[in-house]
């Protein structure tokens, strides 16, 4: 990690997550993943466009978890373009894409100056296509899901009816952590 990029401790949540994370490592139990399912013909580079207008705009999302002295701190990553995997379901039939689905949900992520989340875009018929998303709970939770999930779909709409997405000023998960210290102290 770049010694320059600013740390910040761990909020009470966070703490949780990490220790029990501890006692139960490699599972994928801190898993947060959900299906975006989108009937119709898809554009699926306008849909990985919406993805990272998302990652851009939200810097929980570029959250990442490091070690000092075994002490874990968190700090924000620049953003980068994410090439989202892609994957062609339509000659497999459901079964196999359910299949794949729970297996990736159970697949632990590194938790560690790793990027805590994965998308892929999936092709189910040539009418129906789907976004998986799964975030780490030390960065996300049911409602940030939520959040995930209506952002990428309003960029990609705006972004069909010819609206480029534009940076929207959203809360700032630094500023939960300082708000959140300040209270302690």
């Amino acid at each position: 990690m770049d010694e320059q990029k600013q740390r910040y401790g761990l909020t009470h949540p966070q703490q949780r997550i990490w220790y029990t994370e501890r006692l139960h490592p490699g599972t994928g139990m801190w898993n947060n993943a959900g299906t975006l399912k989108i009937k119709g013909t898809l554009d699926y580079a306008l849909l990985e466009r919406a993805v990272n207008i998302f990652l851009r705009d939200n810097e929980s999302a570029r959250i990442r978890i490091g070690v000092n002295d075994g002490v874990p701190y968190q700090y924000l990553a620049e953003y980068e373009t994410v090439k989202l995997d892609f994957v062609d379901f339509s000659g497999a039939g459901k079964k196999k894409l359910y299949e794949w689905d729970s297996i990736q949900t159970q697949t632990p992520m590194p938790l560690i100056d790793s990027r805590l989340y994965y998308f892929a875009l999936i092709k189910v018929s040539e009418d129906e296509g789907w976004l998986y998303g799964k975030f780490h709970h030390i960065i996300s939770d049911g409602l940030s899901l939520v959040d995930f999930c209506n952002q990428v779909i309003d960029s990609y709409d705006n972004m069909l009816t010819g609206k480029e997405g534009q940076s929207v000023k959203l809360r700032s998960y630094i500023d939960f952590i300082q708000i959140e210290q300040e209270y302690l102290n």
